[in-house]
């Protein structure tokens, strides 16, 4: 049987569920992905099925058994149940249609048929009926699993949803398939296309490269494409200078997310754009915490690259400056840029992170008559520097320093 494959916990969640399809009369299918991989012999991989009916409902009354974690996306009338060490997409059997290219599509309900003919390649428009445990197959997925192809459903594929070029390379990456003859021409012809997709798709269909073991085959195809000067302007022909090496796979504390994809942009355009202003280019619906990462990297990109020299050594102070309240991507990218001198440089960028002990504080400052204000801030930036470079090493140095300095706060204030 095909779902032997699968493993207990996986039977069990089909189990319950096709029990819950039979009492409700509504019929479900294993879809998608998660059925292509069954057919591939490839193992954990999380679910997805599809009801021919409200799956909203069939989620929410399947969930108070499995007990998971159910978000409801009303929009897509689609759920997803989340557990500890997988997951559970719900989807209504739906028809899409596209009010122009590039747009998310308006979804209504209709048959298994339906559902099947709205996905993107053959190899993915392939069901299993749960119920009677046959193989739903209208568009010969099957075969072409057999000779590693993808393959479009309809000629203006490409055009409704041009994310999916940018799916093709992850898909033929990951399996290691082929783009069908017909399907490759109808590819490159629409390149252009991934202009009509939103900031935000965009984003999302980057990060999901850089979740692939293989991310940097990917760009290589989209490049070999033409794909790469619309969707990550500046990286094409032969700027795309880019090994296979894992060199990101780097995660914070348990009390921090860094952005894994936005330290592997900035290496991206630190190794393979000729001009690195090209990354403010990018049409991705960036946060401000993003962009400040982005600004970081190219306003420090020449000391980065004599950083990044084997003769040059930076002060405690200057990598202070460079890293003064700049988001924890800086941390790893530089870690990176300085991967073959790490050891020597590991330290001293965590002492420049770490707080510097001021021997004066904000109470002090005000007792000294300092109102709070911009120039108590200056005198405190100015206070930290004098005590990286070691001027500073007591509260009476510090008290020196400052009324010898008072004079020149109290003109800026008065300015």
């Amino acid at each position: 049987m095909l779902l032997a494959k699968l493993n207990h916990e996986e039977n069990i969640i089909l189990q319950k569920a096709v029990s819950l399809a039979t009492q409700l009369g509504v019929n479900i299918y294993l879809v998608g992905g998660t059925f292509r991989d069954v057919l591939l012999n490839q193992t954990g991989f999380d679910l997805d099925l599809v009801v021919e009916g409200n799956a909203l409902n069939f989620a929410k009354i399947l969930n108070l058994d499995l007990l998971g974690v159910i978000k409801i996306h009303e929009n897509f009338l689609s759920a997803k149940i989340s557990f500890t060490n997988l997951s559970l997409d719900v989807h209504t059997a739906r028809k899409e249609v596209y009010q122009y290219y590039g747009a998310l599509p308006k979804i209504e309900q209709g048959s298994i048929i339906d559902d099947l003919y709205r996905r993107d390649f053959t190899v993915n428009a392939i069901a299993l009926d749960l119920k009677n445990n046959t193989i739903i197959d209208p568009f010969g997925g099957q075969k072409d699993l057999n000779n590693r192809l993808l393959r479009t459903l309809h000629k203006d594929s490409f055009k409704e949803d041009p994310t999916r070029i940018i799916r093709a390379a992850r898909y033929a990456s990951r399996l290691e398939f082929d783009l069908e003859s017909i399907t490759k021409s109808k590819l490159l012809e629409v390149v252009s296309y991934i202009d009509f997709v939103s900031a935000s798709r965009l984003k999302n269909e980057y990060i999901k490269i850089i979740n692939e073991d293989k991310h940097y085959k990917i760009l290589q195809l989209l490049n070999e494409w033409g794909v790469l000067p619309y969707f990550l302007p500046g990286i094409y022909g032969e700027s795309l200078n880019i090994t296979n090496e894992k060199h990101i796979n780097l995660k914070g504390s348990n009390n921090e997310r860094i952005s894994v994809w936005l330290v592997n942009l900035m290496v991206l355009y630190w190794q393979g754009a000729i001009n690195i202003k090209d990354i403010h280019k990018v049409r991705f619906n960036f946060t401000n915490k993003e962009l400040s990462c982005i600004e970081w990297l190219v306003e420090n990109y020449y000391f980065l690259k004599h950083l990044q020299k084997n003769d040059f050594k930076a002060s405690l102070l200057e990598l202070h400056q460079l890293l003064y309240n700049t988001p924890r991507e800086t941390d790893f990218f530089l870690l990176w840029l300085l991967r073959g001198k790490s050891n020597f440089y590991f330290q001293d960028i965590k002492n420049a992170r770490q707080k510097i002990k001021l021997p004066l504080n904000g109470r002090d400052l005000l007792k000294l008559g300092i109102k709070p204000g911009p120039v108590m801030g200056k005198i405190i930036t100015d206070l930290k520097r004098q005590v990286l470079v070691g001027k500073i090493n007591s509260k009476d140095d510090a008290v020196t320093w400052l009324k010898r300095m008072m004079n020149d706060y109290v003109n800026q204030l008065d300015s």
